[in-house]
């Protein structure tokens, strides 16, 4: 005899059921151009998730971490050049030259080796040379 059916039981997988419980099957790879890191969407119970992966490495790191580490360092520096001159007079003094002079060393450096902590620290030590033994 065949076994009766568990219609209950069936309509627990229906496609609506199951597309409540799950979101992604599978990927679309979106590769960047040039690279061979590309990045796809997740869709899980929270939302949307972004992936950037990187083959060569095999490391998956959430993009929205990559953006902010793109983002963040230039932000800091443009910060960091509103501080040092908020309180520079241009027209007494050494006229901010310390100053100008640091931020160029700053900004050819960080062109030259993409360091920001070396460029940073490179700039704030030449800064206080200059403001301590030559424009005193």
């Amino acid at each position: 005899p065949a076994a009766k059916p568990n219609y209950d039981l069936a309509s627990q997988f229906s496609q609506k059921r199951i597309s409540q419980m799950v979101f992604s099957t599978s990927l679309q790879p979106n590769w960047f151009r040039d690279s061979d890191k590309f990045w796809y969407a997740w869709k899980t119970p929270a939302g949307t998730q972004y992936w950037i992966v990187d083959p060569e490495t095999g490391r998956k790191t959430p993009a929205y971490i990559q953006y902010l580490g793109k983002v963040l360092p230039p932000a800091a520096l443009g910060l960091l050049v509103i501080y040092c001159l908020k309180d520079v007079s241009f027209i007494s003094g050494s006229h901010g030259l310390p100053e100008l002079i640091a931020m160029a060393v700053v900004t050819a450096l960080h062109v030259w080796k993409r360091n920001m902590l070396l460029s940073i620290a490179t700039g704030t030590i030449l800064y206080m040379l200059l403001v301590q033994f030559v424009f005193v």
